[in-house]
């Protein structure tokens, strides 16, 4: 009888792991067809955000040319130096990005 009923249990509990298997399979299909909106406007997002970058950075290059040429001092210290190179790294970071590509 003990054996009859073990075996019984071990029957209920292989289809209970049975079916929440088939639960996790069908919510996981159900959230790739909700997600599937946000994923392709991700890689829409995605494919142009390198040309965004660097055109920003470009534009943020020559902003800062510009106003350097026009403004009557040329402002030294660690506020120019800490600039010009954080307009480095970026246009270095922007340029090896692209260049991966």
């Amino acid at each position: 009888m003990k054996l009859l009923e073990l075996e019984r249990q071990r029957e209920a509990l292989q289809h209970q792991i049975m079916q929440d298997r088939l639960d996790i399979v069908h919510a996981s299909q159900q959230w790739r067809e909700a997600s599937q909106p946000l994923d392709r406007a991700w890689l829409k997002v995605a494919r142009y955000k390198g040309v965004a970058l660097t055109m920003i950075s470009l534009g943020t290059a020559w902003k800062a040319r510009r106003n350097r040429k026009q403004s009557p001092k040329n402002k030294k210290g660690l506020a120019g130096v800490m600039r010009k190179v954080m307009l480095g790294y970026t246009l270095y970071n922007r340029g090896k990005g692209l260049i991966k590509r």
